[in-house]
């Protein structure tokens, strides 16, 4: 019986890698998006960033506390948009079947298509992640997941950041997954994760 070819695309640090991509100052600096000057919590972190601590959620003055030199960004929701529309755009080139998952996050069903191109499901990945460098620029990368259901994609976009990408088939992705916590399941919350741990 076979198998459908699911593909996720994630990109990385998408808010903070956007404004360092329009803004080459902040390149290879770390930053964090703010909804607005002077309010309260980051709502993204630049790969940089992440590398002090600063995540989703974490306070300005603790981001500030943990990376002195961090530089703080209003979030600019029309070019995160912008962005979304173009990748759609791009996904569209290799597959009618195709969802957003989130502003940043893709689902692409190329079961029918993929052998429409080269190198199949890993050439549509490799070619996408060049056509976003090439057209959304070279700051701009993704992490990529290949499964056979949307769960397994979504978390092989997520074994391998940035930029990477992870392929499960039937055959591997019991070993392949087998160490990795439960908590990095799509769904699954702090509690639940709590809870399957003890069992």
């Amino acid at each position: 019986m076979s198998s459908n070819t699911i593909l996720h695309l994630d990109m990385n640090s998408y808010f903070a890698t956007s404004a360092q991509q329009a803004n080459p100052y902040l390149r290879g600096k770390p930053v964090g998006i703010i909804k607005a000057a002077g309010r309260g919590c980051v709502i993204a972190a630049s790969i940089e960033a992440k590398k002090f601590g600063v995540k989703t959620g974490t306070t300005v003055p603790e981001a500030q506390r943990l990376c002195p030199h961090i530089a703080l960004v209003p979030a600019d929701m029309d070019l995160y948009f912008s962005l979304t529309q173009r990748l759609m755009q791009m996904c569209a080139d290799y597959s009618t079947d195709y969802e957003i998952f989130s502003i940043d996050e893709f689902f692409m069903d190329i079961t029918k298509t993929e052998h429409c191109f080269s190198g199949g499901a890993i050439g549509i990945v490799w070619e996408l992640k060049s056509r976003i460098t090439q057209e959304l620029g070279e700051w701009m990368k993704c992490s990529a997941g290949v499964g056979f259901t949307r769960l397994l994609a979504k978390l092989g976009s997520e074994m391998r950041k940035p930029d990477g990408l992870t392929v499960l088939t039937p055959d591997n992705y019991l070993t392949a997954t087998a160490y990795l916590p439960v908590s990095e399941v799509c769904g699954i919350g702090h509690a639940r994760a709590r809870y399957l741990q003890e069992i």
